[in-house]
Order: C-alpha cells, then structure tokens, then sequence
C-alpha cells in the first residue's frame, strides 16, 4: 500500500531593517522551533521556516509571492504586513508588538 505524502506547510518570518525590529534573536529562534516541534507533531514533516530581514527590499510581486507561500506569517507589527491580503485563506498570523504596546479604547 502507497504510503501518502505528508502535506507542506510553511512559516514566515518577517523581521525589519530599522528601529522596529523584533530584537532578541533566541526568543525568535524559540518561536520558529515550537512552531515546527508542533508541526511534526501533526504528522507535518516537510515543515518549512522562511525567514527575510528586510521586506521592504523585495518588490510588490514579491512580497505578494511571499505572503502567498506562507502557510504561518509572523511580523513585528508595521505596514510590512500590509500586503496580507494576498495570504493563502487560511493563513494564520501573529503580530509581535513591543512591549508596553497598548491600543486606547480596547
């Protein structure tokens, strides 16, 4: 009996080149570890972690493509994340605010 194909999901890290960058590269490398310890755990084995330190330096087309590709989609929080609209539908993602971050009215 043929044995089926694990499916692929991917992850994407998006850090940025300027004074918004997520700092604390072993808090992130935490991060992207427990998302594939839980991956594999689902029985997700070509589980896949694409990382970019600069999206402003990829074009339109290409930070679509980016963002297309990507099953999970974790950013700082800023305009990197406005193309998010041409994430696959069920895409999940986790927006990292810094510390003390607070939103008035909520």
């Amino acid at each position: 009996m043929p044995t089926e194909a694990a499916p692929t999901f991917s992850v994407l890290f998006i850090n940025r080149n300027n004074g918004k960058r997520v700092i604390g590269g072993r808090d992130i490398a935490n991060i992207t570890s427990n998302i594939r310890t839980k991956l594999l755990e689902l029985n997700i084995s070509d589980s896949l972690i694409n990382e970019t330190d600069d999206f402003g330096k990829w074009d339109g087309h290409g930070q679509m493509k980016m963002m297309s590709d990507n099953d999970i989609i974790i950013s700082p929080h800023g305009n990197q994340l406005s193309s998010i609209g041409f994430a696959v539908e069920c895409a999940s993602v986790l927006e990292v605010y810094p510390n003390h971050f607070a939103i008035p009215g909520f």
